[in-house]
């Protein structure tokens, strides 16, 4: 279940990037952390640190999990911005590099100044000239990637912390919800929904509540299972699932409250509700057809900009206005997540298969 879960909740960052949700994608990333709490500490306690404390070798995993497809998913998007930009004449953008060595120096130099903003909120390098960057936007992976990093840079002491006392996990559960509000309600102005976006949803700190949570589902997966399973069957999760995405995209777009720092806490709910119990009644002996959906979410997560970038390309070609840049209609939507799905699935082909024989590698050599 939780491979399904993951595949749904990237299909709507695809579609919240397209422009359609109040804050759809916004809120299924909180998902993503949770999903990542409970695996990567499974995977800690199962295989990197159930004999030995494998630091090395675990990092090594983790860097070779994200950033090979990381790096050459965000190189094919700037270089779809600096051609496209060069193909519109923008002015600012003929002094863009022209060589692959400098694509390469200013890829770099914009994906780290997005990558510090997700620990440094509001931390940007203006590379494009703003009518581009306000069209196109900045990709939004990188500062999502680097939370992910900060986490794993975290979670073995965690583990060392708490692996032994579940009261720790108690503890740890207390500490991150107090920073999360923290960030959410005394540091963000509660009718400025613009300031909690850099303050809260861009940083490290207040989102490792939801890491921690998937933490804490790890550590009482059996009991949880036992008291949801008087109420909820298998089936009923699986409607959940597929119905919550919907509810994040239009229930985000179509509820508008003057209070929108407590209707961001009503999505973060559901989404964090849904993403417990698909953990809870998650089966390891998933499909191969589940597993491999699931691992398409990253790939998907990654490459969908390029899809989108084409798209808003072609409909300023046909209407010659970037204004409605973000207006696509129905089928427009299904052929961005249909196209965003098959170079998922090339890419995944190419680099993500090659890699996990790597990664498989060093876990048989070194543990």
């Amino acid at each position: 279940m939780i491979d399904i879960y993951r595949f749904l909740l990237a299909l709507t960052v695809v579609i919240f990037h397209s422009g359609f949700g109040g804050g759809g994608g916004v809120y299924a990333l909180y998902g993503f952390y949770i999903i990542s709490g409970y695996l990567i500490y499974r995977v800690c306690d199962q295989v990197y640190f159930k004999k030995n404390f494998n630091l090395t070798t675990f990092y090594a995993n983790r860097i070779l999990r994200l950033l090979p497809h990381f790096i050459f998913s965000s190189f094919l998007i700037y270089f779809s911005f600096f051609e496209i930009c060069k193909f519109y004449g923008f002015s600012s953008c003929m002094s863009l590099p022209t060589n692959i060595v400098l694509y390469i120096k200013d890829f770099y130099s914009l994906s780290l100044s997005d990558f510090i903003s997700g620990i440094v909120p509001d931390f940007r390098l203006k590379l494009f000239p703003p009518q581009f960057v306000g069209f196109f936007g900045y990709v939004s992976a990188f500062w999502s990637v680097s939370i992910e990093i900060f986490f794993y840079i975290l979670v073995p002491f965690i583990f060392l912390f708490c692996n032994k006392n579940n009261k720790k996990i108690n503890y740890l559960l207390i500490m991150c919800l107090v920073i999360y509000l923290i960030f959410s309600f005394i540091l963000t102005p509660i009718r400025n929904p613009g300031i909690w976006s850099d303050i809260v949803y861009r940083n490290s700190f207040p989102t490792m509540l939801f890491f921690s949570i998937g933490i804490a589902i790890y550590k009482y997966k059996i009991n949880l299972n036992k008291f949801f399973s008087q109420y909820f069957s298998k089936n009923h999760i699986l409607y959940l699932m597929f119905f919550s995405p919907l509810l994040l995209l239009f229930g985000s777009k179509y509820l508008n409250t003057s209070l929108p720092i407590l209707e961001y806490q009503l999505w973060l709910f559901i989404v964090t509700f849904v993403s417990i119990l698909a953990i809870v009644f998650d089966d390891d002996e998933n499909s191969k057809y589940y597993k491999f959906i699931g691992k398409l979410s990253y790939p998907i997560y990654l490459n969908h900009q390029i899809i989108i970038i084409l798209f808003i390309s072609y409909k300023h070609l046909i209407e010659g206005d970037f204004n409605n840049h973000y207006n696509f209609i129905f089928h427009e939507y299904f052929l961005i997540i249909i196209l965003s799905i098959f170079i998922s699935i090339i890419t995944y082909y190419l680099i993500e298969i090659p890699i996990d024989k790597i990664r498989h590698f060093i876990k048989k050599k070194f543990i």
